[in-house]
């Protein structure tokens, strides 16, 4: 059996900052190894998890979670936009410590019936903003 060395030298994993992964812990098809999702991948489904969870959902902490989906049944209007911004913006200064907004845009979607949110943010440590969209629809 050959094993390289250069395979886990501190200078290939200097470019991860974060990683997650897939809770189904479903291997790659490939390399049979757990599929991770590193740096603003990562970031982002974590703020995606964030915002799709409801308040109270998580055992052992029921505080954390967006708690969007009660105001996604409620008129489309411009003041629920701010309301879902001021949350969203909330949500994630408060739960998630790797990202820091610097811009975000939520606008009614009246022939979709949805939200479409659009973010920037920097992460923690990094050098270049990171876009992220999202768009919220009523679940039922």
């Amino acid at each position: 059996m050959i094993t390289r060395a250069d395979k886990n030298t501190p200078l290939l994993n200097q470019d991860q900052i974060y990683s997650d992964f897939l809770i189904n812990l479903n291997p790659h098809p490939v390399s049979k190894d757990i599929v991770k999702f590193i740096n603003e991948r990562a970031v982002a489904r974590s703020i995606r998890n964030l915002l799709s969870t409801n308040r109270g959902e998580r055992l052992y902490q029921p505080n954390i979670g967006g708690d969007l989906s009660n105001l996604l049944f409620e008129p489309m209007t411009d003041g629920m936009s701010t309301t879902i911004y001021n949350l969203i913006y909330n949500t994630i200064d408060q739960y998630e410590p790797r990202a820091k907004i610097l811009k975000m845009a939520v606008i009614p979607n009246y022939d979709r019936n949805l939200y479409d949110v659009t973010m920037s943010f920097m992460i923690i440590n990094s050098q270049e903003p990171f876009t992220l969209n999202i768009a919220l629809d009523r679940a039922r």
